[in-house]
């Protein structure tokens, strides 16, 4: 699994590059590229939430840290892309407590971050597809 986080770690930060590269300021077509990649760290990893144990627990806010630093880079570019940022944040945070023991899962706005990126994060991969990215 390390190797699999690191792989995609690795696609992540060249889309970042790429994205930094030609961009500065506001850029919405490189915010949309870099918001699809962060989501896709989320979307690739098929064993996110299929244990409750602590060390995979840790594995899970790692997994999201690393989606948060493409949609948050995606918002400094675009603010659209704030909210579902915020979201990623949020979850990470949320899943760093709960593999400590400490907090749950079901907090109001827990449930609201998940929630937005479970509809958001599939909408920006596939507008990122249709806008050839």
């Amino acid at each position: 699994m390390r190797t699999a986080t690191t792989a995609v770690t690795a696609a992540l930060a060249a889309t970042l590059i790429a994205g930094c590269a030609s961009s500065s300021g506001t850029n919405p077509k490189a915010a949309l590229r870099i918001a699809a990649a962060g989501c896709q760290t989320l979307m690739d990893d098929n064993t996110l939430f299929t244990s409750t144990a602590p060390s995979d627990i840790s594995r899970y806010a790692e997994v999201h840290r690393l989606a948060s630093i493409g949609t948050r880079h995606a918002a400094g570019l675009d603010p659209r892309w704030v909210p579902l940022a915020d979201a990623v944040d949020t979850l990470a945070a949320a899943l760093d407590q709960a593999a400590k023991g400490a907090g749950t899962m079901q907090d109001p706005s827990t449930v609201t971050a998940a929630a937005r990126i479970r509809t958001d994060c599939p909408a920006a991969i596939q507008e990122s597809a249709a806008a050839g990215n």
